[in-house]
């Protein structure tokens, strides 16, 4: 038992301290899965644009996945907005910090 708070109390009861987090929009390229910070996503759309650019692209992913559908993921960006197309479904999920390893240098 700890005290905490001017009483006693049970070790697995004295609240945890919390991880920092990152929310996450996620997306499937090839067999890889890639997330991108929520706050740098302006939103998303169904039935992109056919001569949008594939983000499998922009990765050097060469693998083909079975899709059905795509979107549109729009991306902010202080010079104007980018449109790329995914692989739907795009999912939201929030991680700990900890979890996020960064993409490397030739791909940013």
């Amino acid at each position: 038992m700890y005290k905490a708070w001017g009483s006693l109390m049970p070790a697995d009861s004295i609240p945890a301290i919390a991880e920092e987090s990152i929310e996450l929009t996620i997306f499937s390229a090839g067999s890889f899965q890639f997330g991108i910070e929520s706050s740098q996503v302006r939103g998303s759309r169904l039935m992109p644009e056919s001569d949008l650019l594939q983000i499998e692209t922009i990765l050097a992913i060469k693998e083909q996945t079975a899709e059905l559908h795509r979107q549109t993921l729009i991306i902010k960006h202080p010079d104007g907005d980018y449109e790329l197309s995914v692989s739907s479904p795009l999912q939201l999920c929030t991680l700990p910090a900890s979890a996020i390893y960064p993409l490397p240098v030739a791909v940013t």
